[in-house]
């Protein structure tokens, strides 16, 4: 097998080694992956993905093994052939104190990919690519009502902060009434843009001329 293109053609699919990837946890989208690896190296999946295991847990040994060095004693170190083409993997490979925790990992996620096999790849294994798709169609969604309801909030204001002014200003004849209520039937013929901004320069100038210095 051509370990050289076989880890080119893994790093080219981030769902089988990136755990923040949108994908890792959708089955299909991984045995999708596997099956164009194994096309593309005229080789099964199964012996695809029992190399690249090995190579993995290799690349995790090499680097805990060069972790625990430090200055010439690094330079020492025997440098293996893939070690410097699987950097790539550094971000995603975890030495939690144990040294077998990786390997425990690796072996976890073989377990997981042979139940996937063994149920034929049946509804329900994994996340579904639709879903992972509708939630974050769900999550723009609920961005859009966020950002609606803010400017709902905001207009709200403006309209609550007119009325605070209204009833500050003195009452000397129904003169005023009758034109509030005119204003006010002018802003309501107004599309809710144009609405907003009226209200809030209506606001503006009652501030400056209520407070402006004699």
């Amino acid at each position: 097998m051509n370990d050289e293109r076989l880890i080119e053609l893994v790093e080219s699919h981030p769902c089988l080694y990136d755990k923040s990837n949108a994908f890792y946890k959708v089955s299909t989208r991984k045995e999708n992956a596997w099956t164009e690896i194994s096309e593309e190296l005229s080789i099964g999946i199964e012996a695809c993905q029992k190399r690249w295991r090995t190579l993995r847990e290799r690349f995790a040994k090499e680097s805990k093994k060069r972790k625990g060095q430090t200055g010439d004693k690094r330079d020492d170190v025997r440098p293996w052939a893939y070690y410097e083409r699987l950097l790539f993997l550094r971000d995603f490979v975890s030495h939690r104190g144990t040294s077998d925790s990786f390997l425990l990992e690796s072996q976890a996620e073989e377990a997981e990919e042979d139940e996937r096999i063994d149920d034929g790849g049946e509804e329900g294994q994994g996340e579904n690519e639709d879903d992972v798709v509708e939630d974050e169609r769900t999550r723009v969604d609920e961005g859009t009502r966020g950002r609606r309801k803010r400017k709902q909030s905001a207009s709200n204001e403006v309209d609550l902060e007119i009325i605070r002014q209204l009833q500050k200003t003195e009452r000397v004849d129904d003169e005023n009434d009758l034109f509030g209520q005119s204003v006010g039937s002018s802003i309501r013929r107004l599309n809710p843009r144009k609405r907003a901004l009226a209200k809030i320069r209506i606001q503006e100038v009652l501030y400056q001329i209520e407070f402006e210095e004699n």
